[in-house]
């Protein structure tokens, strides 16, 4: 055998030297405590990840060559490491560390594999942020949850799922969870209590000066079903204990608008708490826009504008109920403040609509029949804008379609006087504008 046959055979068996060497170097690495904590906090799409990162990072665990390393791999009929060439030392160093690097990111997915199964991140994509709706499922996550870990990332130690219910204009996530979600997130209150004493403490501050400081953090627990958040100790006045009541489906609006919460993808949790949708099923309810705080199962129901006049008391009308573009009932209104008449034409679409009423809910709430009908009476506004009746409450008590563009005279016949608390509002094709309080005599 020529000698560069043999010294290529030595290389190769530098190589696998060092291939073994980095398969080693990450199984010591998984069962350290950093390796433990950091491959319990990554999903699959961040194993590639892993394995770069590792490289550098065990580049002191193995990945060079000693004398008795080359020596083990070329074996006799080689020159000693001394009487290598410095291109030969080059060529050797070479073949090591690259049989290294490469055994890092063989073994590294492996360890990443065995530790993801428990999580449910692999079944995640269809929570991320950018995809979340009013009316989805997703994982939130206060702005103060954020915690810098190893390799510089930026963990959250805990995701909560929940429904979001409303996206404020600043980013602000209002949701509501379960009561196993809104425990856990008391629990995480908690832990964060601990940690912030933890680290003051660490910073020499004295015990009685960070029990003070930790004090100024709300504190949250649990009364029978009430969830009782007191934030005395962050505003020192009055009327800081509020108490969350369940919603009729048992869940809870924690803090939502008051609180920083934010959707978060939850690939950057450690844990994540509640039970998490499977794709498709993410979608819980579907928004009215015209009709705030109304939530239905689906938008498959429609109404179809058959006639439209007006009356004294505003404009009166009658359109076809369709589901999924079929009729099956018709509604009308004749604008004498008696509501709407819903009339189906056969015992399925009487099931379907039921169904659809038992589902449908109103900031949280059961709505009756007669209150749904009217929500989804906006959908006869089509090309027109429409006025509405809300108390003090944010409650409609009454919807009223009128032609655009609007004149007085289309207003003054629609309005009536509002009940002692309440106020009509004008739909823009935005947003809701209250309009003036008209008395009689400021009619037009």
């Amino acid at each position: 055998m020529s000698d560069a046959s043999m010294w290529a055979m030595t290389l190769m068996g530098l190589y696998t030297a060092g291939r073994q060497a980095g398969h080693d170097a990450a199984d010591q690495w998984a069962r350290t405590s950093l390796g433990r904590r950091v491959l319990t906090r990554r999903g699959p799409n961040r194993s590639t990840g892993i394995g770069g990162q590792l490289v550098p990072y065990l580049g002191g665990t193995g990945g060079w060559v000693t004398g008795e390393t080359y020596q083990a791999a070329a074996g006799s009929g080689q020159p000693s490491w001394d009487d290598l060439t410095d291109i030969q030392r080059d060529e050797a160093l070479g073949a090591y560390i690259d049989g290294f690097d490469d055994g890092v990111h063989e073994r590294s997915p492996v360890h990443l594999a065995a530790a993801t199964p428990t999580l449910p991140w692999r079944m995640l994509p269809h929570l991320h942020p950018e995809r979340l709706r009013v009316g989805a499922a997703g994982v939130f996550a206060g702005s103060w949850s954020w915690r810098t870990c190893p390799f510089g990332t930026r963990r959250i130690p805990a995701g909560f799922v929940g429904t979001q219910r409303e996206l404020r204009l600043d980013g602000r996530a209002v949701f509501a969870c379960t009561r196993q979600v809104a425990e856990a997130i008391v629990a995480d209150q908690h832990r964060l209590r601990v940690f912030w004493r933890d680290e003051l403490l660490n910073l020499g501050i004295r015990p009685q000066a960070c029990a003070e400081a930790v004090d100024r953090l709300p504190t949250m627990r649990f009364d029978g079903d009430l969830l009782v958040v007191d934030k005395t100790g962050v505003s020192g006045g009055p009327d800081t204990t509020r108490r969350i009541a369940p919603d009729d489906d048992g869940e809870y609006v924690v803090m939502g608008g008051a609180w920083n919460w934010r959707a978060v993808d939850p690939h950057d949790c450690d844990r994540i708490v509640g039970e998490v949708p499977a794709p498709g099923d993410q979608q819980r309810f579907v928004p009215l826009p015209h009709a705030p705080g109304m939530q239905v199962p689906h938008d498959r129901f429609r109404l179809s504008m058959l006639s439209r006049w007006p009356a004294r008391g505003g404009t009166a009308y009658v359109a076809a109920l369709l589901l999924d573009g079929q009729r099956i009932g018709t509604v009308g209104d004749d604008a004498t403040g008696a509501g709407h008449e819903l009339l189906m034409s056969d015992a399925a679409g009487t099931a379907a609509w039921s169904a659809y009423v038992a589902a449908s809910r109103h900031d949280g709430r059961r709505v009756d029949q007669q209150m749904l009908a009217t929500a989804v009476a906006v959908e006869a506004a089509m090309g027109n804008t429409l006025l509405r009746l809300v108390d003090d409450a944010g409650t409609t008590l009454a919807l009223r379609p009128i032609p655009a563009p609007v004149s007085g005279r289309d207003l003054e016949q629609a309005l009536t006087a509002p009940p002692a608390g309440g106020r009509w509002r004008i739909w823009t094709g935005h947003a809701w504008d209250t309009l003036p309080d008209l008395s009689p005599t400021k009619r037009w």
